[in-house]
């Protein structure tokens, strides 16, 4: 680590890396488009809501919304009103400020009696920042990282009562607030991960007589009393039994058992849960399952009620979500901090040993393995076949994805001569971090040519005024609304004889813009468009396809905000 970069970081260790991860994301939070699975439909909702002058009842094109909480819509329709549009940089912030949040409490809680042990508190932040899951939902706008944020904060404020270091008055009343909002900005998890964790770890200190203290009638009498308001708002509002029970009931048992969502069998995180920590996987997970009990003659010494919280926190909450029906890798979210700050405590107990060196060196060496590899992959076209297949993405074959990798490689190579040259476990993760956040701060400069493959925003921007628009084999075309300020015609999913018709017989009315992806073009669909229609624009995998007088000649694009 350089020196003047060494000085800054043991001076502010948070503050470096907090501006750090904002340097190196801020071509994304910039420039990134909306992805049309989830953000364009919370940006479509938040719009339906101020239309229709609603708060507690959210509806998605005319139906029910009721998968999530209203918290996180009121907050984009609020940065709406502020920036007088949807702006990807604010919206990113709902990410970006609560993954920060969530790092400082940790660094508070954990690091209570050891502030100046600066590099720790670096290693551990940075590790956490650039660690898969959390990375990306620091800028990707779901409620996930806002929940997560609200459960740390719950349990340090369970931490804090127990352990006598805070105002327990205070955390009484603090420790319902950030359940219930952990609940209303998402959902049952909020409310079952903290009671969960609270529950078995009084059991494990044989204080189960305790349990009123932290999850009494107080706690659970604030809770249910905000829950009540929240249910009173969408009664006011005329949202009807139906409306209730689907926020409620199904949107509870239904995920929990036979889910009618992401319903993925009972193995389904042990084939994915590393790649919420990725690219530390290897070797944090065996020293998690180190700090189980262990074989008496293992002299590790006494775990603390920390290092017992966030193993809890961690495998507790695994072993329940494996258990729920509806499954998928964002829910593991909100045991992502406690991976990796569960992984310190335990190295801080145990010492850090030998296969701990082994497992960090295959992290370190894989992440320069796989820089290489991929360069080679990238810049090479003497693999026919792969070529093909490198045509559809070719920001992956620009000089700013050879810097990505070889800042990724730099960062592996340096991890592993910090490890070995310098023995410094903490330093050598840095630079591994380092390496990672560099890689995608090169790669994001390519941010326009990679929101062709993640967004609707380029091509909407071509779509003609006052033109039907109707849609052929595009995700969620229906959220596209935020761009085009208007309902689509029709969606046709994979249906082309029909699309056909409608416009033959005069259902569809020209002038029509027909957007298409480009696979289903391949299937036969292009000389019929070419034949009947023009091509207006094509941007990754979808094109415009422009309906209208004889001539077909489209009228100008409108200027939609991206």
């Amino acid at each position: 680590m350089p020196k003047s970069n060494d000085s800054i970081l043991r001076r502010h260790p948070l503050p470096f890396v907090f501006l750090t991860v904002v340097i190196c994301l801020m071509p994304i939070l910039t420039q990134r488009d909306f992805t049309p699975m989830n953000e364009l439909r919370y940006l479509s909702i938040a719009d339906e809501t101020i239309e229709n002058d609603h708060i507690f009842i959210l509806t998605n094109h005319g139906e029910p919304y009721a998968d999530k909480p209203p918290l996180y819509i009121w907050l984009i329709i609020l940065l709406k009103k502020l920036a007088g549009g949807h702006s990807i940089f604010l919206l990113s912030m709902l990410g970006l400020i609560p993954a920060f949040i969530t790092v400082a409490v940790l660094d508070k809680w954990i690091f209570v009696d050891d502030k100046k042990n600066a590099l720790d508190r670096a290693a551990m932040a940075l590790m956490l920042c650039s660690s898969g899951l959390f990375l990306t939902l620091s800028f990707y706008f779901r409620m996930d990282m806002m929940m997560t944020m609200f459960i740390v904060l719950a349990l340090y404020s369970f931490h804090l009562m127990y352990s006598g270091r805070g105002n327990f008055k205070l955390q009484s009343w603090l420790l319902p607030l950030w359940i219930f909002l952990a609940i209303f900005t998402k959902g049952p998890v909020g409310l079952l991960m903290p009671v969960l964790v609270i529950l078995v770890f009084l059991l494990m200190e044989k204080e189960a007589k305790e349990l009123g203290k932290y999850l009494g009638i107080k706690t659970l009498g604030v809770i249910a009393s905000l829950c009540a308001l929240w249910f009173l708002g969408v009664i006011a509002e005329h949202g009807g039994k139906e409306y209730l029970y689907d926020l409620t009931v199904h949107q509870t048992f239904g995920r929990a058992v036979n889910s009618f969502h992401h319903n993925e069998p009972i193995y389904y995180y042990l084939k994915n849960i590393w790649l919420t920590i990725f690219p530390y996987s290897i070797l944090i997970f065996p020293v998690l399952s180190a700090g189980l009990p262990s074989p008496r003659k293992m002299k590790t010494g006494e775990k603390s009620d920390d290092e017992k919280i966030f193993l809890i926190s961690f495998w507790g909450t695994f072993l329940m979500l494996c258990i729920i029906s509806s499954k998928h890798i964002l829910y593991l979210m909100p045991l992502v901090p406690f991976a990796i700050y569960g992984f310190y405590l335990i190295v801080k107990r145990m010492g850090w040993r030998k296969w701990m060196n082994i497992l960090l060196s295959i992290t370190a060496g894989l992440t320069c393995l796989t820089a290489v590899a991929l360069i080679i992959v990238f810049r090479t076209d003497s693999i026919p076949a792969l070529h093909k297949i490198l045509s559809g993405y070719p920001f992956l074959q620009s000089n700013f994805t050879t810097v990505a990798l070889v800042m990724m490689l730099i960062g592996g190579a340096m991890s592993l001569i910090i490890l070995f040259w310098k023995r410094q476990w903490q330093k050598s993760i840095i630079w591994l971090a380092l390496g990672w956040l560099l890689a995608v701060y090169s790669a994001s400069f390519q941010m326009n040519q990679i929101n062709d493959i993640i967004g609707y925003g380029n091509f909407c921007k071509a779509i003609p005024e006052n033109t039907n628009v109707a849609a052929i084999n595009v995700r969620r075309p229906e959220n596209i609304d935020v761009y085009i300020h208007r309902e689509i015609a029709k969606d046709y999913a994979k249906d082309t004889t029909a699309f056909k018709n409608d416009l033959a017989n005069g259902t569809l009315q020209k002038p029509v813009t027909l957007i298409v992806s480009d696979k289903m073009l391949r299937k036969g669909f292009l000389g019929w468009c070419e034949q009947n229609g023009s091509m207006i624009d094509c941007h990754g995998p979808y094109a415009l396809v422009f309906f209208g007088n004889e001539q077909n000649e489209a009228p100008p694009a409108s200027e939609n905000p991206s």
